[in-house]
């Protein structure tokens, strides 16, 4: 009889142990995917590529208009970016941004070749 109990006691022991593991491996696998669909949305996010342009000079000319024109769209295919790059997420703060870098780019702006060959405004 005791050993009857010691069985039945190391049965449900064992059962028990199976659920817990079993209820872990899914609890992980779930988790697992929540993480790589999560990722898979950032990756798609970002895989925007910034327009191409013939020239840098048409390439700053674009992001000048953009900037006036207040043209998220258009700032965001340039540079290649969604609104974490273009936008501050305060209306008041992009709008003073802009309005300097406007100011700015009137008075003064250049087209630097770089070592590495890029160019820089």
């Amino acid at each position: 009889m005791r050993t009857n109990n010691n069985l039945e006691r190391l049965e449900t022991f064992t059962l028990r142990l199976a659920y817990g593991f079993a209820s872990a491996v899914l609890i992980l696998f779930l988790l697992g995917l929540l993480l790589v669909v999560g990722f898979a949305k950032s990756s798609f996010a970002q895989n925007a590529q910034p327009k191409t342009f013939a020239s840098p000079g048409e390439a700053t000319n674009s992001l000048f208009e953009a900037t006036q024109k207040q043209d998220e769209q258009a700032l965001e295919a340039i540079l290649g970016a969604g609104k974490e790059v273009t936008s501050s997420s305060d209306e008041v703060e992009d709008k003073l941004e802009r309005e300097q870098f406007i100011r700015k780019y009137q008075e003064m702006h250049r087209l630097v070749r770089e070592p590495d060959g890029s160019t820089v405004l």
